[in-house]
């Protein structure tokens, strides 16, 4: 495992943030030689939180441990493993054309009028927005030199930062000055018929995009249920109706949609790493909330941030039941015998 990120992270914590220092720790450490090394020596030549001239952020790269740690566990990492090349790639800023509606054709008889459709387009563009992550640690926690502490820091920072990257892409939360929002929002959920098979069903009714380039996203426990009418697909994923299927625990309850990627635009950034031991944080408290602060409480603030931007491009790329059943109707009677029983 690659635990570079995690190393420049502990760095730039026990260094207050300063680059050179850090570097100095880095070399200490883990070798002139390390990628932790490399990292901040280029950092400490131009600073990480610079923007480029096209407006993106710059970045060295370096972190393919952290990263591979995000798109394991990801929705979006899921669906570009299961279905490659599907997601529409375009840079932030970058002026598209998404379609409205679609031109169509007809038959034409000699001397009648030629059938003419309108075809009506929207300009758009994305605007990266960044996903943060943080941690607090002790001080010596942050000075353990070893694999087991830069694992639990990859494990705990990838993680926080996939869990809001789920929620959010996989959801109908609305787009903001901060947030990307869901690619299902401005979409009204399909109602539930109480049976796991049969939601499916009109799920694929409803919809249509191109199954060639969609996949289905729901629970672990919606999928377990459709398990029973297809062997194909299990907790983890799989297919359903020949359909791609992937699965997260952190969606909401009973969550099912069906999104086909070809009308959706994504474009996943850098993953860049940051800390600080001279910040204040906010803690929840019995009494209300309360500042606390890092130095004077020797602890340590790592913090990951994912650059990242998406938005749906066709109203019909994309459908979805709120409420899935995790209950098939046939169990009904069985569930009832054996609780009487």
């Amino acid at each position: 495992m690659d635990y570079t990120f995690a190393q420049v992270a502990r760095s730039l914590a026990l260094a207050q943030g300063d680059i050179a220092n850090a570097k100095l720790r880095a070399a200490a450490s883990y070798g002139t030689r390390s990628r932790a090394y490399e990292y901040l020596t280029k950092a400490e030549a131009i600073s990480t939180g610079s923007i480029s001239g096209d407006g993106l952020p710059v970045a060295f790269g370096g972190f393919a441990g952290f990263v591979s740690a995000i798109r394991a566990t990801s929705i979006i990492g899921r669906l570009e493993e299961a279905l490659p090349a599907s997601f529409q790639r375009t840079l932030p800023y970058t002026p598209l054309l998404a379609e409205g509606s679609t031109a169509s054709a007809g038959w034409t008889a000699e001397l009648q009028l030629k059938n003419v459709t309108g075809d009506t387009f929207v300009a758009t563009r994305m605007v990266p927005k960044k996903c943060s992550g943080t941690i607090v640690i002790t001080d010596e926690f942050g000075k353990q030199v070893g694999d087991a502490a830069n694992a639990w820091i990859t494990r705990n920072l990838s993680r926080a930062v996939t869990t809001k990257l789920n929620t959010t892409f996989a959801s109908d939360e609305p787009a903001s000055d901060a947030s990307p929002g869901g690619i299902f929002q401005g979409i009204t959920a399909l109602p539930s018929s109480g049976d796991a098979a049969d939601d499916l069903f009109a799920l694929l009714d409803s919809f249509p995009g191109n199954l060639d380039t969609s996949a289905i996203i729901c629970t672990p426990s919606v999928a377990a249920r459709l398990a029973v009418d297809w062997s194909t697909v299990g907790v983890a994923g799989g297919f359903a109706s020949g359909v791609v299927v992937v699965t997260s625990s952190d969606l909401s309850a009973g969550f099912m949609g069906i999104a086909d990627l070809s009308g959706i635009e994504l474009w996943m950034g850098p993953v860049e790493p940051s800390a600080t031991g001279e910040s204040i944080i906010t803690i929840e408290t019995d009494s209300g909330s309360q500042g606390l602060p890092l130095w004077q409480s020797n602890l340590l603030a790592l913090r990951a941030e994912q650059f990242c931007a998406w938005q749906r491009l066709r109203d019909d790329a994309v459908r979805w039941i709120a409420d899935a059943s995790g209950v098939r109707k046939a169990d009904a009677p069985k569930v009832k015998a054996r609780a009487a029983a």
